[in-house]
């Protein structure tokens, strides 16, 4: 069910005219990611991404990009204490550190 959502979010955007690309947010390491920051929270997971879609746009790229979804958990997730390290940084589940 994480990773459709994640697939379906992808679609929306795509869909809706947002992207004209998909972003590939199943591919490789993004979905671990995701996990750990929301701890499978489907809520969480919409948030980082309309952050990270935020700043894809700002930034005038054609999809979210892996480092997008990384400044999201730095601007966002982090400041929001949903999570106190990036996993697209530091990996999924760095020893001594916690949600």
């Amino acid at each position: 069910m994480f990773v459709d959502h994640c697939a379906g979010f992808d679609l929306k955007l795509l869909e809706h005219g947002i992207f004209p690309k998909l972003s590939g947010l199943v591919a490789g390491d993004i979905p671990a990611c995701m996990y750990e920051v929301s701890g499978g929270v489907i809520g969480t997971v919409s948030n980082v991404f309309e952050a990270a879609a935020i700043i894809a746009l700002r930034g005038e790229r054609d999809c979210i990009t892996r480092d997008d979804l990384s400044e999201a958990v730095r601007s966002w997730a982090i400041p929001q204490e949903i999570i106190n390290w990036n996993p697209f940084i530091q990996g999924v589940g760095p020893l001594g550190l916690k949600r």
